[in-house]
């Protein structure tokens, strides 16, 4: 199943409701788990960036629409990238 790497920042919207985080990240997991995805990690940062998620999902189309519902939210922004393994990358970087 392929990983993808959300980096997430607050909306002013999301700031004003911090208070609720933890019924929005049991939502996306929820929803995470609907799509058949599985969360690997979810941490907070310190930086540029509020939150990092990195999920399994079956394809393209379901991490675009974990990221389109949390968007759809207004309480964040995210940024999603596909992360493909190192051993996966360097097979194919062999095939050039």
């Amino acid at each position: 199943m392929p990983t993808y790497v959300s980096l997430l920042k607050m909306t002013p919207d999301g700031a004003k409701d911090i208070k609720g985080l933890p019924g929005r990240f049991n939502d996306f997991r929820k929803s995470l788990e609907k799509a058949k995805g599985r969360l690997i990690g979810a941490y907070a940062l310190m930086g540029n960036y509020d939150y990092l998620a990195i999920v399994d999902v079956p394809d393209d189309t379901a991490a675009v629409s974990l990221a389109l519902k949390v968007a759809q939210r207004g309480t964040s922004t995210t940024q999603t990238m596909r992360a493909i393994p190192m051993e996966e990358f360097v097979t194919l970087v062999g095939k050039l």
